[in-house]
């Protein structure tokens, strides 16, 4: 028995001819391509920066474990703020410890945003829920020699380090993590500032 054709009209008014066999191939195409991941707005998906900084110079007050900045500290975070402020940073996220919500502060005042906490022995904890969420633009944490190798490490970036030596200040680690394909692919830039 042959497969009647319908006869169906486009847009502009063409004629055509539509076979059963042709609408189940278009449907079945049509299903497929609206059947896998939800779809995001582009925007989100293309690329997405986090920025991590190790918290600016401390003061070193024997027994204390949450000590302010020193003045150097003080003028690193200023020099933070004016090298970030025009970054389109839409997230600030420091540990309960002061020196890095300090490290922060002059940026959250610059762009008018608040700082958001995570606790420092759950970094990665922090950088897992930031990468499962579609991106809203930069964001910065602020973390510790000890932890920002375990931070850099859950972006997608290969640091060997344990821990980071105690003299490393000035550093803004600048990770692109860019969709190639369906896989998410990590870069990382290295930068100074406050010197």
């Amino acid at each position: 028995m042959a497969q009647r054709a319908a006869r169906a009209t486009d847009y502009k008014g063409k004629s055509w001819l539509a076979t059963p066999a042709f609408t189940v191939v278009f449907l079945l195409l049509s299903f497929r391509a609206y059947s896998g991941e939800p779809t995001v707005p582009s925007a989100h998906m293309s690329t997405c920066t986090i920025y991590l900084v190790r918290h600016a110079e401390k003061q070193q007050v024997p027994g204390d474990k949450n000590p302010p900045l020193t003045e150097q500290g003080r003028r690193r975070a200023l020099a933070l703020a004016k090298q970030l402020a025009g970054a389109g940073i839409v997230e600030l996220h420091a540990t309960q410890y002061q020196r890095t919500e300090l490290t922060l502060q002059p940026l959250a005042t610059e762009l008018g945003l608040p700082i958001q906490r995570y606790d420092a022995a759950s970094a990665t904890d922090l950088i897992q829920r930031l990468l499962a969420r579609p991106c809203p633009g930069p964001v910065i944490v602020a973390g510790h020699s000890n932890t920002l190798p375990e931070l850099l490490r859950a972006t997608g970036i290969d640091e060997p380090a344990a821990e980071f030596d105690e003299s490393r200040y000035g550093e803004l680690f600048t990770v692109s993590r860019r969709r190639d394909g369906g896989v998410w692919q990590a870069t990382l830039r290295i930068t100074r500032f406050g010197d």
